[in-house]
């Protein structure tokens, strides 16, 4: 076996050393450092300022959970480290070479310092209220934040114990999705998220376009909130409309068959549809433009089976018996 032996040859990324250095003392996580070093990757690595980066690519590229790379995208953005704009298909992501405009934090938070003692000597003694006094450091050392489990002496979580701001989102996430199973598993699943303002707006969000989906016409194939928030499910990219270029498609179809054989809405997404039609515009490689002549022809001297539409006419199926001849019309 040989050993590895990467090459300048076999692919480099050009990486200004200012920009480098101001990497190296910004105070950026382990998070922060993968995700910076992966839109670095995508966009120098290919000569290029920006590229769309999806979550799912930056969780391969990194191998962080979507549910941290979400947060952690946001605070390289909120910290000017990075930029991120809406594209064509996603977000596109780029390096904010203005490094003097970054705000990291390089300090990280402490624990409080232990307090000198009431009656601590220079020497070292210290009289009999030691035990006091050093109890009362002790405190301060483990001082917990309010909120920050969910265990409480009860088997469900208490109203009590959840700040009124965080109950408030949830029971709009809860009023929003439409699978109300299992309230309290969907109730400490938020608490356990505790999203901020940013963040709940983007579940929201997300919560909105997953709800266009085909998949969730049907309520049997709906996760449980839970799961849902569990699995930070806001972040996965769902498709809910046709591109473009599946748009034209089915608009080359309505023009040339639309009116016999039933014309197809394209505001109406399906999902199946969708991977059909890019399936379809691979049954050619090396005429890419033969869909435009397709149905043209299929409506010039093709006899359409009954109740044939669309999605007979670009699946394998019917392409391979339509073109083969199948259906040719009488010409005598």
């Amino acid at each position: 076996m040989q050993e590895a032996s990467p090459q300048l040859e076999n692919g480099y990324t050009r990486l200004a050393n200012e920009l480098l250095d101001a990497l190296i003392n910004a105070g950026l996580t382990a998070r922060q450092w993968a995700v910076v070093m992966a839109v670095i990757r995508k966009t120098y690595g290919f000569n290029k300022k920006a590229d769309e980066i999806g979550l799912s690519q930056l969780s391969l590229m990194t191998g962080i959970d979507k549910a941290h790379l979400s947060r952690t995208v946001r605070e390289l953005e909120a910290a000017k480290v990075i930029h991120r704009e809406a594209g064509v298909h996603g977000h596109s992501l780029s390096i904010n070479k203005r490094h003097k405009d970054w705000g990291l934090l390089k300090e990280q938070p402490q624990l409080p310092k232990k307090q000198p003692l009431l009656n601590e000597q220079p020497g070292g003694c210290q009289n009999s209220n030691v035990g006091v006094a050093e109890s009362a450091t002790l405190g301060l050392l483990n001082e917990q934040p309010q909120y920050t489990s969910l265990k409480t002496n009860q088997k469900t979580t208490s109203k009590d114990t959840i700040p009124h701001s965080l109950r408030e989102r949830f029971d709009t996430f809860w009023a929003a999705y439409p699978r109300k199973t299992e309230k309290q598993d969907a109730l400490k699943a938020f608490v356990k998220l505790n999203p901020d303002a940013d963040l709940f707006e983007q579940i929201l969000r997300g919560l909105e376009i997953s709800k266009k989906s085909e998949q969730w016409q049907n309520k049997r194939f709906i996760k449980h909130a839970a799961t849902w928030l569990n699995k930070a499910c806001w972040t996965d990219e769902v498709s809910v409309e046709f591109t473009p270029s599946q748009i034209d498609v089915i608009a080359a179809y309505n023009d040339a068959l639309g009116g016999a054989l039933g014309e197809i809405d394209p505001d109406l997404f399906s999902e199946e549809r969708a991977g059909a039609i890019d399936a379809f515009l691979t049954f050619h490689s090396k005429d890419p433009d033969f869909w435009k002549r397709y149905f043209p022809w299929v409506a010039a001297n093709v006899d359409v089976p009954p109740h044939c539409g669309m999605d007979y006419l670009i699946s394998r199926d019917g392409f391979t018996k339509v073109k083969g001849g199948q259906f040719m019309k009488d010409k005598q």
